[in-house]
């Protein structure tokens, strides 16, 4: 058995950013009741849960993907807080306060 997880490449050719996900998989080296130790590396295992809202790797690559998709978009919503709140600071910083 083997659980999936979508990470992404970032490549930068001269001036152009180019973005490219990739699906690692990893061999399931024993099931629990709770979740699956999984073999990370040849040195590192992972055990990682069924169930739960912060799980690291899934059973299916259409779970991944669509795992993949929520990070990223929770990604893009730290950031734009943070934005917000630089923005903010400058605004501060320039009106002397």
């Amino acid at each position: 058995m083997k659980l999936y997880k979508y990470t992404y490449q970032e490549i930068w050719e001269n001036v152009n950013f180019k973005f490219s996900p990739i699906l690692k998989s990893f061999e399931v080296i024993k099931e629990t009741s709770c979740g699956y130790w999984i073999k990370l590396n040849p040195k590192k295992n992972k055990f990682v849960l069924k169930k739960g809202t912060n799980i690291y790797a899934r059973t299916s690559k259409e779970e991944a993907f669509e795992d993949f998709i929520i990070r990223k978009k929770k990604q893009i919503e730290i950031l734009e807080r943070n934005v917000e709140h630089l923005k903010k600071m400058l605004k501060k910083i320039k009106d002397g306060k």
